[in-house]
């Protein structure tokens, strides 16, 4: 397998996430952004759109990350990330998606001012995202009382989802104290107690060092 991957790319992450967990063995061709590499005629001979990730196995091309996620799961179905029931899998899959769509697409637009040098002339947007954050951390602490992980003992899909959105926004709070007291998130691992052991237990694991992004190190 080959997976064509952008470094600190929340959708190719949880795929590099996955592709370790599940121990595959994966060539991973990571591009340039410097360069526009993802825009460059070779590239979107492999994926037109110019989009990453992009995983690659013999004959199929695969340009989603969803997609690329349940490939994988169906490829090498231990260890399951996706549960062993039914019923498991719904309510994993329920979570990987809610995250993905509320949590990870807020981080996004929360940390985008941040990251650009925008919080001045951005502070309205920036504070209006964080206390949708907020309300999504609300959950997310609820949901880990008495768990170690989001669905229960073991690492699933949904933490994979996580994971790169976590970073992202810890990311951002450590680029200035500002942003913290601005938002409100002053002592973060005081107010989300449980999301906080989450983070810190997640950042323990040796698949998260080996997909860590290269440029944020």
């Amino acid at each position: 397998m080959e997976l064509y991957w952008i470094s600190g790319s929340a959708p190719a992450w949880r795929v590099m996430l996955v592709l370790e967990l599940k121990a595959i063995e994966y060539t991973s061709r990571i591009l340039e952004t410097a360069t526009k590499e993802q825009k460059s005629d070779a590239f979107r001979a492999i994926n037109p759109r110019g989009q990453v990730p992009v995983l690659v196995d013999h004959d199929l091309v695969l340009c989603e990350s969803r997609a690329i996620v349940l490939y994988l799961e169906r490829h090498t179905p231990t260890p399951a990330l996706l549960g062993a029931t039914a019923v498991d899998t719904g309510r994993i899959a329920a979570g990987y998606e809610a995250i993905i769509n509320h949590v990870d697409t807020t981080v996004t637009q929360f940390v985008r001012p941040v990251f650009r040098d925008k919080l001045e002339s951005e502070r309205d947007s920036v504070r209006q995202h964080a206390g949708v954050l907020r309300r999504e951390f609300d959950l997310l602490e609820d949901q880990l009382q008495g768990r170690r992980w989001l669905m229960g003992d073991q690492v699933t899909l949904a933490d994979v989802a996580l994971i790169p959105a976590m970073q992202r926004f810890s990311r951002a709070l450590g680029k200035s104290d500002e942003v913290a007291g601005l938002c409100g998130f002053e002592g973060f691992d005081q107010q989300f107690p449980a999301l906080w052991r989450w983070n810190t237990a997640t950042e323990a694991l040796p698949e998260f060092d080996r997909t860590f992004p290269p440029h944020w190190r």
